[in-house]
């Protein structure tokens, strides 16, 4: 078999299909296969056993390139890299390497043609921005799916189609670099790139291979297509290639959304107004109305652990932004605090930490004079505190050091703008950044009850 073929349930019974990593999509991808009577074989970093039919193999048994080699189609976990050692030979041998969101677009391309296709990637925003689109898209009245980098892994709504469930009218997929490395075919009807900035240096060593990672998500692109990207993203600009389809460029300048009342619009600061934008925009390119667009602007409460409101005085304010993971998110936390009326000459105290990237860990010189032009207080915390205190202390004169999470606040006097927005991943310590977010929430609602 070739790639060629991978288009319909019937073309899948019988084919040799590997799943490399067993995580929440690569457990979904593995149901799908066995569904489609495929001859599946498992590989995992730890041992697993399943109900279904299969073979298991560790990733580490000196056997398993051989084995991976002789599939018809490996489905790659997006944690897992492409230049991963043990997919050596089966590049060598030209086996299609997929994610579960290419097979996944295909199948449903023959199950359900009629459906609307919507994705949105960007180093920042991306759940925002999809979260908000999928509900417009609910108060118009569409049935929706959201998922990809978040929420329900793509393959299951693939099996309730085959079990004869109607499909939703429109698929909105949050897709990260990691999944968009390996699409191939995947042509969305409206697509999105809202921002790129240096992330991920784990995985690329330069930004341009990240932002041409992002890229992919507008490759397939023609006659009929829109693209939307923000016209002051240099990166967007630079590795998007024009073609046959509309480009639609957001100017920061002009927010306002003639037309829309913004009054009622809820998350806190000026990115959000950006994402808000692009998911009027995306929305309208699967034909919603404007009513429903206005009844997202003034019901959305925004995502938890993005710039959350946590406790409130006419004193303090505390945000919990622990899904920022990179510096430019973190930036856009502190930049939306100083243009918010109530709090922008406010002192701000920015708690920074996390697990440890490897590469470009230390903010690059432009990061450090917004920094210091933005006028924080930081307290670090995590594996980055106990790596980089030193490093921190010389570049900002302001920083000190939590040596335990739990005494994260011990220092805060209560006054000004608490912003918990780390900059870093949250493994070192917790399971997900919703974990650690749920674990400062705690740490700061009772520290701010003793305030009272």
């Amino acid at each position: 078999m070739n790639d060629g073929t991978f288009a319909s349930v019937e073309s899948l019974k019988g084919a040799k299909i590997t799943v490399f990593g067993l995580g929440v999509t690569g457990l979904s991808a593995a149901k799908l296969a066995s569904k489609l009577q495929a001859e599946l074989l498992l590989v995992n970093q730890q041992a697993a056993s399943f109900e279904f039919n299969h073979r298991f193999i560790l990733q580490d048994d000196p056997n398993a390139a051989k084995a991976m080699a002789e599939s018809d189609l490996i489905l790659l976990s997006p944690g897992i890299p492409r230049d991963h050692p043990v997919l050596a030979l089966a590049h060598e041998k030209s086996i299609p390497i997929w994610n579960e969101i290419e097979l996944c677009f295909l199948l449903l391309r023959k199950l359900a043609p009629a459906v609307k296709w919507l994705a949105v990637t960007g180093t920042n925003g991306k759940t925002t921005t999809v979260t908000l689109l999928g509900e417009i898209l609910s108060f118009d009245g569409r049935g929706v799916f959201v998922g990809g980098n978040i929420g329900t892994p793509l393959c299951e709504l693939v099996l309730d189609t085959m079990a004869g469930k109607k499909p939703p009218a429109t698929i909105v997929l949050e897709l990260s670099s990691f999944q968009l490395e390996s699409l191939f075919k995947f042509r969305p009807h409206g697509c999105a790139i809202l921002n790129i900035s240096a992330s991920h240096g784990e995985r690329y060593e330069h930004v341009r291979d990240y932002a041409e990672a992002k890229a992919r998500i507008a490759m397939n692109l023609g006659a009929g297509d829109t693209f939307i990207s923000f016209k002051d993203d240099r990166w967007s600009e630079k590795v998007v290639q024009a073609g046959a389809f509309f480009w639609d460029r957001i100017d920061g300048a002009h927010l306002d959304m003639e037309g829309f009342d913004l009054t009622g619009f809820k998350p806190f600061g000026r990115h959000n107004l950006v994402n808000l934008n692009f998911a009027a925009r995306l929305a309208k390119v699967a034909g919603a109305k404007d009513e429903s667009i206005q009844f997202g602007i003034d019901s959305f409460l925004g995502v938890s652990h993005r710039l959350e409101n946590i406790a409130e005085s006419d004193e303090y304010i505390v945000l919990n932004d622990s899904k920022s993971t990179n510096w430019a998110s973190t930036i856009a936390a502190i930049e939306s605090v100083r243009i918010d009326a109530k709090w922008k000459h406010s002192k701000i105290t920015l708690l920074v930490g996390g697990k440890c990237r490897g590469h470009h860990d230390l903010p690059d010189d432009d990061t450090v004079d917004r920094l210091l032009h933005l006028n924080v207080e930081i307290v670090l915390f995590g594996e980055f505190a106990k790596a980089h205190a030193e490093g921190m202390k010389k570049l900002f004169k302001a920083t000190t050091v939590a040596k335990k999470f739990e005494g994260l606040l011990q220092e805060w006097d209560g006054k000004g703008v608490l912003l918990f927005s780390p900059a870093f991943p949250s493994f070192d310590e917790f399971k997900s950044y919703g974990d650690r977010g749920d674990q400062f929430r705690k740490l700061a609602t009772s520290h701010t009850a003793g305030l009272t």
